[in-house]
């Protein structure tokens, strides 16, 4: 099967995964409600989208073929720039899904959104590492290939 395969499928795992994780957690504070399964649907297209934009981004700037050493900041910094887009997307997004989180969104403070922001930060650091060593294994087999390959006799 071709990588992108792979890759959609380990998406739609993971953000599931996650969604799912958080719409536990918001049902064992606020009960059920419809809007949580709303709240669950847009936070895992918001989740693929934002991850999506950052593996075309990363290819495009070359970012894979860079020494971990170089590499490493720029996955830091990308992870705290999509913390904050998910933060920043995901408190409407649970102030118009989750009613009883109304009155938390109204009275945030900068320690609240913080949190918010480390939450989500998790997350995709896992993402992205996972996606990192992912692409390293896979280089790491062609070239181990392509090694094995010069040394069988050409006929």
């Amino acid at each position: 099967m071709k990588k992108i395969y792979f890759y959609w499928i380990f998406q739609i795992i993971g953000w599931t995964g996650c969604c799912l994780f958080e719409l536990l957690a918001y049902y064992n504070s606020f009960g059920f409600q419809i809007g949580l399964l709303v709240n669950a649907f847009a936070t895992l297209s918001l989740g693929i989208a934002i991850t999506h934009f950052y593996r075309l981004l990363i290819k495009k700037l070359s970012w894979l073929d860079l020494p971990l050493q170089k590499l490493f900041p720029r996955i830091i910094g990308s992870v705290a720039l999509m913390a904050n887009v998910m933060t920043l997307v995901g408190l409407p997004i649970d102030y118009y899904t989750v009613p009883a989180m109304q009155e938390v969104i109204v009275n945030l403070n900068l320690m609240l959104v913080f949190l918010f922001v480390i939450t989500w930060g998790k997350y995709l650091l896992l993402w992205a590492l996972f996606y990192h060593l992912f692409q390293y294994y896979q280089r790491s087999n062609t070239i181990r290939l392509i090694h094995i390959a010069n040394q069988l006799p050409n006929k």
